[in-house]
């Protein structure tokens, strides 16, 4: 009994060895061919181990660890180091389970989910590949979460205390997901009757469906401006300028690398955006102070944003990113709160388990959820779709947050 567990967490470590390098690998800025090389070589260099441990135990006529650990070297240190990345994931995975607490300040939520396909007239899945996969089994890409949460932040002041924010993540158009699908979020959005509208990047794939955007993202409605920034995806859209101007003429404001102030109900809300390591712009980012281009950005776009107020009290500091790789980052300015993407919440959640890749730097400790960090409250969104729609254990998201001050 006890090689079988011993067994079971060596396959466990070294599965999780290979996650850790493709979640490290994805956090880059890498060329794309060479993430996808890899995806490759990691898939072949994980089913390679888990045939070389049978071809191990079949050929020496045991599954005792000891016996084949001290028969052969090379074998003895990998399986050594895959029993303690093992036994390291084995406890990890239990903390965040079984002991780590939702954090205080996130007071109150609930989820409602609407099927869009039922909702929407035309098919949702588009395209041979979309619709084998809404055949695989537990496919929930058509399954949108509208997540309602509460948060009680400690820069929410009096004047502040039921602000609410839509936080939006991940459209991917691809054309693999009926534009229908879209508007018909849109319109979950609009009813929410939102004070800001945040947009943490991965907008657009494909050229194809530039002609959606005026549709989609022109559709939103906030009382006090519709803001975004881009992610690694809108890169695959080579005239970055066209984009950008198309988003611009939508309504959209873009926050990367610089503050955008909105007063709203006396207070300044300082909202800034980190497109990195895809995009540059947020390496410039200096620390908050209330400017003249501020004014002259609230008085253009557009957005319902009441004239500028002024305010000696401390803003309310609002960092869209689209990875949480930057939460870092994010403390050294002092944020309140970080809405970000990109890791889609792994995608596919093994029942128990929960996700084994995430695109980060820190794996899949922030594939999605809420998570204070000191002083700063970090929501990291599932997104509403993927490059691949396809989504297990794992729904698509439409955050809708109320702000509320902290009871003294």
């Amino acid at each position: 009994m006890m090689d079988y567990m011993l067994w079971a967490l060596m396959f466990v470590g070294h599965l999780a060895i290979w996650c850790v390098i493709f979640n490290r690998i994805h956090a880059t800025a890498l060329p794309r061919w060479f993430r996808k090389l890899t995806e490759k070589l990691i898939v072949v260099a994980v089913l390679i181990g888990f045939v070389w441990f049978a071809y191990l135990m079949f050929f020496n006529g045991t599954i005792s660890v000891e016996t084949i650990v001290n028969r052969f070297f090379f074998s003895g240190v990998y399986l050594s180091t895959n029993l303690l990345a093992g036994v390291y994931f084995a406890l990890r995975w239990g903390y965040r389970k079984f002991i780590a607490e939702r954090p205080a300040e996130l007071s109150a939520s609930a989820t409602e989910v609407i099927d869009v396909r039922q909702l929407n007239d035309n098919p949702i899945y588009v395209g041979p590949l979309a619709k084998a996969l809404e055949l695989v089994p537990g496919n929930q890409s058509h399954l949108v979460a509208i997540e309602r949460k509460t948060l009680a932040l400690p820069g929410v002041c009096e004047s502040l205390s039921g602000l609410k924010i839509c936080h939006l993540s991940d459209f991917h158009l691809t054309g693999q997901l009926d534009i229908g699908y879209y508007t018909r979020i849109v319109e979950e959005v609009n009813q929410f009757d939102a004070d800001l509208v945040l947009i943490t990047g991965d907008l657009i794939d494909e050229h194809e469906c530039l002609n959606w955007i005026d549709k989609v993202f022109g559709g939103l409605q906030s009382k006090h401006g519709v803001f975004y920034v881009l992610g690694n995806h809108d890169k695959r859209i080579k005239n970055e300028p066209l984009l950008r101007k198309m988003l611009s003429d939508s309504g959209l404001i873009a926050v990367n690398g610089r503050w955008v102030t909105q007063g709203i109900n006396g207070v300044d809300v300082a909202i800034a955006g980190n497109e990195l390591p895809w995009f540059g712009g947020a390496e410039k980012l200096q620390p908050y102070s209330k400017s003249v281009d501020d004014v002259d950005i609230e008085l253009e776009s557009g957005g319902g944003t009441e004239p500028a107020v002024p305010n000696h009290s401390r803003p309310f500091k609002i960092l869209l990113s689209h990875a949480p790789d930057q939460l870092k980052w994010a403390q050294g300015f002092e944020f309140d709160l970080m809405l970000a993407g990109h890791t889609h919440g792994g995608q596919i959640q093994i029942p128990l388990v929960g996700p084994i890749v995430a695109p980060s730097r820190y794996g899949v400790k922030y594939a999605s959820g809420t998570f204070m960090m000191e002083k700063m409250l970090m929501h990291v969104s599932r997104g509403i779709a993927g490059d691949k729609c396809i989504r297990i254990n794992c729904l698509p998201e439409v955050g809708f947050f109320t702000l509320t001050a902290v009871d003294r």
